[in-house]
């Protein structure tokens, strides 16, 4: 474009010396200076469209190289995001694969170690102490623990006389109408009183706790009434009844234990 209006001005140029030649020959012209200033300013303002057309196509040049700048910024942000998304679904599938081995394994433990009974699961433990040693030792040293080692024996006299009573083979001597507690190991304890057969009794969990009372038994008279000794209050003697030379009580007396 710039060509053709150079080469458009030099025409003008060269025409108009033989112009201005050929009116001097012949006569003077007066509106031929006005058009000629009418087209220089075209001219004029021709050119300045063209400069500015040439800064527009230059912005315009600019602006598509920006464009396309940003275009392969981009494609390569894209191609980044695309490499980004596969390694987060390959992690994802991997994540997913470890998972669902883990649910699988916890459900076999599941199975080893719970039954079903209705709507719920309840632990098989029968099972898991057939089949792990750990386990069952494990489940020894808890039950174990879980135990208390001792409870209180309540030995309460309701009889009218002082007895001696001997548990696990220790005397005790309980007044009339008094109660005693005694700490006893868990599990089988024994009574007795002097001259009667030892009696075997249980302390366990949960209460840990077992009350003897002891009560006389009425002897019967001939007529069948029962008759009771009078009542006696006796201090504990220093000696041991179940080793002789002791007080002799009635043996009419036994223990019961609720």
């Amino acid at each position: 474009m710039l060509a053709r209006l150079a080469s458009l001005a030099a025409i003008i140029a060269l025409a108009m010396p033989a112009t201005s030649h050929a009116q001097q020959s012949t006569a003077y012209d007066k509106t031929q200076d006005t058009r000629l200033d009418a087209l220089e300013k075209q001219l004029a303002a021709l050119a300045t469209r063209v400069t500015t057309t040439e800064g527009s196509v230059t912005d315009i040049d600019r602006r598509i190289a920006a464009l396309t700048s940003n275009v392969e910024t981009l494609t390569d942000v894209t191609k980044d995001i695309d490499s980004r998304l596969k390694t987060l679904d390959e992690k994802v599938n991997s994540l997913t694969t470890q998972s669902n081995s883990e649910l699988t394994t916890m459900k076999k433990q599941l199975g080893d170690i719970a039954r079903k009974e209705g709507d719920s699961y309840v632990p098989n433990i029968s099972a898991a102490m057939n089949t792990s040693d750990k386990f069952r030792q494990e489940m020894e040293t808890v039950v174990n623990r879980s135990l208390k080692p001792a409870g209180a024996l309540l030995l309460a006299n309701k009889t009218m006389t002082a007895k001696w009573v001997y548990v696990n083979k220790t005397a005790y001597f309980v007044r009339p109408g008094e109660q005693i507690q005694l700490n006893v190991n868990v599990g089988t304890i024994t009574t007795q009183l002097p001259g009667e057969e030892m009696q075997t009794w249980s302390l366990t969990a949960p209460t840990y706790q077992l009350s003897l009372d002891m009560v006389p038994t009425p002897p019967t008279a001939a007529g069948g009434a029962p008759v009771y000794s009078a009542a006696r209050y006796m201090s504990p003697p220093g000696i041991d009844p179940l080793m002789g030379s002791a007080p002799t009580y009635p043996v009419n007396d036994f223990i019961y234990g609720y």
